[in-house]
């Protein structure tokens, strides 16, 4: 997936 849609599945651990 790309980082637009990781919310979708993944965890948003991109700034967390």
């Amino acid at each position: 997936k790309i980082q637009t849609n990781r919310m979708e599945e993944t965890p948003p651990m991109d700034l967390t």
